[in-house]
Order: C-alpha cells, then sequence, then structure tokens
C-alpha cells in the first residue's frame, strides 16, 4: 500500500504508522485514539455542566466500555479496532477534556462541578 495518496484524501498513514510531520514517538493509532478520548470528554464534561448528569454518565460509561472492549464481538467498526489497540491513550484524552472542562467552570464561575 502506498502513501502517496491521490484526489483530495491526502497521504494514506497505515495503522500502527508514524504519522507524517509529528516528530514524535507517536504513531497515528495513538494520536487518533487520543484525539477521540478528547472530543468524548468535551462532550460528556459540557453534557455535565449544562445540566445533563445522566447523559453525560451514559456518554462516559458507553466510551469506557466500548474502549475496554465490553461487548464487543467480531463485529468492530475502524473506530472500535483504534480504542482497542490504545485504550489508555483514549481514556487519558477523556479525563484531560474532562478535567480541563471542569477547570474552565470554576475559573469562570467559581462553582464546582459537583453538589457541594
Amino acid at each position: 500500500m502506498s502513501n502517496s495518496g491521490s484526489g483530495s484524501d491526502g497521504p494514506r498513514v497505515p495503522l500502527g504508522e508514524w504519522p507524517v510531520g509529528v516528530g514524535l514517538d507517536l504513531t497515528y493509532t495513538e494520536v487518533h485514539a487520543t484525539i477521540l478520548g478528547v472530543c468524548v470528554g468535551a462532550v460528556t464534561a459540557f453534557a455535565s455542566v449544562l445540566g445533563f448528569d445522566q447523559v453525560a454518565v451514559a456518554l462516559a460509561a458507553l466510551f469506557v466500555g466500548t474502549t475496554l472492549g465490553f461487548g464487543l464481538h467480531e463485529r468492530l467498526t475502524h473506530g472500535d479496532r483504534v480504542l482497542r489497540r490504545e485504550p489508555w491513550y483514549a481514556l487519558g484524552g477523556l479525563v484531560l477534556a474532562g478535567a480541563l472542562v471542569f477547570g474552565a467552570r470554576f475559573v469562570l464561575t467559581g462553582r464546582l462541578p459537583f453538589p457541594s
């Protein structure tokens, strides 16, 4: 498989290969898992900040369950395979984004994310 993509796809990097231009000892899979974790963590934290605590808990539980492989059978999507290969990067991104959103809320409003 060649890394010289054509059209608007750009270059293709196989799973487990180094992403182009990063310059770190990170693979595409690790970067992708971290990005997925950060996105889900931010959405989950914002849902909690907006008062949708049950939605936030369900989303976080679904993500953690998928990342750790609970209930996955032979049918895995590309995202599921990435999460299963690098679960700790995804979970780290989830925690990092949640901490950043809750920290920003505390700085801006002076309120902690849990009841006092």
